[in-house]
């Protein structure tokens, strides 16, 4: 059976609740809303990368996002890179982003090189609440070593834009395995379900924020 390609919010979809994941990326009878959060998100992501990678100034509405950004540009580096797409197949081999072996895929927000690429600062903006945990930024580590093995270390910043603070663990590639050994069977999880048709629902206080209507624990909102 074909591994299904999954990405870090596609595997927290999935851990989550297996029944919406199912309904939103295996079956796809259910699209997920456009909605205003989305579009938020997305105009401040493209306001960013045209300020760090091109000197557009920043929306009037975004410029108090400007000290994360300059700050982020502060760090040393010679490279820089921003949207930065990346796949891999099951073999940890690179491919297109949409080939048809692609098994996980994650997107860059920043990523800056220095001292000869063997050090990235791989930075993701954003524009919620803080939460702990840097499982995302690992992941987008493992992914890229196998696109560019010359790096040695990873400092894995979350750039949380509503405080203008920053979070941040640095990774060496000799942890990378670990990664790897973590995630593996979480991703093999979805093909068991996959082959075993087992999708439970995860009742939660926002079910009713779910686009899946049909699912028993769905709510109409006030």
């Amino acid at each position: 059976m074909k591994k299904r390609a999954w990405s870090f919010s596609a595997l927290d979809m999935f851990e989550k609740c297996r029944k919406k994941f199912y309904h939103l990326k295996v079956k796809k009878d259910v699209k997920e809303p456009d909605n205003q959060w989305q579009a938020d998100g997305k105009f401040v992501h493209d306001a960013l990368f045209k300020y760090v990678m091109e000197g557009v100034p920043l929306p009037v509405q975004l410029r108090h996002m400007q000290g994360s950004a300059d700050r982020a540009m502060s760090l040393p580096h010679d490279e820089r890179y921003g949207e930065m797409r990346l796949c891999l197949n099951h073999k940890l081999q690179p491919v297109d982003f949409f080939a048809k072996d692609a098994w996980v895929r994650a997107v860059l927000d920043l990523l800056l090189l220095s001292d000869n690429s063997t050090i990235a600062f791989v930075i993701d903006w954003k524009t919620g609440k803080q939460k702990p945990g840097f499982d995302q930024l690992k992941l987008a580590a493992a992914i890229l070593s196998r696109l560019m093995p010359e790096i040695e270390q990873f400092v894995l910043v979350y750039a949380w834009l509503k405080d203008n603070e920053f979070t941040r663990e640095t990774i060496h590639k000799d942890q990378l395995k670990q990664v790897w050994l973590d995630f593996m069977p979480r991703a093999a999880a979805i093909d068991e379900a996959e082959k075993t048709g087992d999708w439970p629902l995860n009742p939660t206080p926002l079910c009713g924020y779910c686009p899946v209507k049909s699912c028993p624990e769905w709510y109409e909102r006030d």
